[in-house]
């Protein structure tokens, strides 16, 4: 089985609740040893507790196979410890409203750092080596993986999923894309294919409208209150419903959610192109994963569980694409 589990942004007592209920159902199963865990990222900002989150996931990573990917709010954070030439230009939002004053005054035994400081983009003066952080958690950032791929049944029965903190860009090369694996790969992949960062796979927004190479692609990144933006067949979905998105390539594709399980024996396997699970938790919904069994080729359901989270962590008016909405929404969380 696998467990996947959406953004967590800081946010440490939801976090261990889910994971609490995560363990009750792999301890309860007959196939322990196969179980998995896989994080989409962005562990960090906006929440209060980024380190106390790290530090149960190290915890974890002793106890089950885990598989930790990359958000766009690490790698802000890696191109600020790196002093790369892009966040000078670009990845330095991260001290604009991103996250990083609550992320630095929660890793940094430091207490006593200047908020003035963390204002603005002017954090960037900062150097990391001066916040007396630990190494560990700078380790967990550098060993943080881009992409993974699973697959479960054999022969034509095949299931094929993807895992990327975002969207895929299915105007480039596939295999491409998937063959980023860290920090290094992915900055030297978007230098020499000339790749905008915001069309790649810990940014893209816009979901694919139509299979692409038989894969299922698994997400976060774009909280699902938004996912109408970026998508034009959400079929049934209440984008309200602080619920996971299943992207289905067709519009009569309708899902069915039966209590904790979500069903689509109703159409092929085709046409579930995607699952989105950033159900907002920082928007003050909920923090999300879905189990992925082991005999899926045969029931064909997905179960859900979800903690809500209380209050809301960012918030104001954003942009989005040409317009503006006053929604707790914004275009880099």
């Amino acid at each position: 089985m696998i467990w996947v589990v959406g953004d967590i942004h800081g946010m440490f007592d939801p976090l261990k609740t889910l994971l609490n209920r995560i363990k009750m159902d792999i301890y309860s199963s007959e196939n322990i040893k196969n179980a998995k865990i896989i994080f989409l990222g962005d562990y960090i900002d906006h929440g209060e507790s980024s380190k106390e989150v790290i530090d149960l996931l190290l915890e974890l990573k002793e106890e089950f196979d885990v598989v930790f990917l990359a958000g766009n709010h690490e790698d802000l954070l890696l191109q600020y410890v790196n002093e790369s030439d892009l966040f000078k230009t670009y990845g330095n939002v991260w001290f604009k409203d991103n996250g990083a004053k609550e992320t630095i005054v929660s890793l940094s035994p430091i207490k006593n750092l200047c908020m003035k400081n963390f204002s603005g983009r002017d954090g960037q003066n900062i150097k990391w080596n001066n916040l007396k952080i630990e190494n560990k958690y700078l380790e967990f950032f550098n060993k943080l993986k881009y992409s993974h791929i699973e697959q479960i049944g054999t022969g034509e029965e095949v299931f094929k999923f993807v895992f990327t903190h975002a969207g895929i860009n299915p105007e480039k090369d596939i295999d491409k894309q998937l063959d980023v694996k860290n920090y290094d790969d992915f900055h030297s992949y978007l230098k020499n294919n000339k790749e905008w960062i915001e069309n790649s796979i810990i940014w893209m927004r816009n979901m694919p409208e139509r299979p692409i190479e038989n894969y299922i692609f698994i997400n976060g990144h774009t909280p699902t209150i938004g996912i109408d933006k970026y998508c034009s067949c959400i079929g049934n979905y209440d984008v309200q419903s602080g619920k996971p998105f299943f992207n289905f390539g067709s519009k009569e594709a309708f899902y069915n959610r039966n209590g904790s399980y979500y069903y689509f024996s109703n159409v092929n396997k085709e046409d579930l192109i995607s699952i989105n699970i950033d159900t907002g938790a920082i928007l003050g919904k909920y923090l999300t994963a879905i189990k992925i069994p082991d005999n899926l080729i045969e029931e064909r359901k997905i179960q859900v569980i979800q903690v809500p989270t209380s209050g809301i962590r960012r918030s104001g008016y954003c942009k989005i694409e040409n317009y503006y909405i006053k929604v707790p929404y914004c275009s880099t969380s």
